[in-house]
């Protein structure tokens, strides 16, 4: 689980959800969320919506770039 990997290389995970909706994904983003950190309260800080229209791949770009993380930290 990325929980486990991210404390065995001493780093933080982080998990993006989908905002998407429709006929094969019918649960809002929001709910969604509240479930997963449900699940995980330990580590419902993890979680994360991306913004409609954007990708996982953006998201994780400014996690990374555009805020004052760290770059040198392990990321999963």
């Amino acid at each position: 689980m990325v929980f486990d990997k991210a404390r065995e290389m001493n780093g933080d995970a982080y998990i993006y959800i989908s905002p998407s909706v429709g006929p094969e994904d019918p649960i809002p983003p929001a709910l969604k969320l509240e479930t997963w950190r449900r699940l995980y309260p330990k580590h419902a800080d993890s979680f994360q919506v991306w913004q409609e229209g954007g990708n996982p791949v953006k998201k994780i770009e400014k996690e990374l770039v555009l805020t004052k993380r760290n770059v040198d930290t392990k990321t999963v």
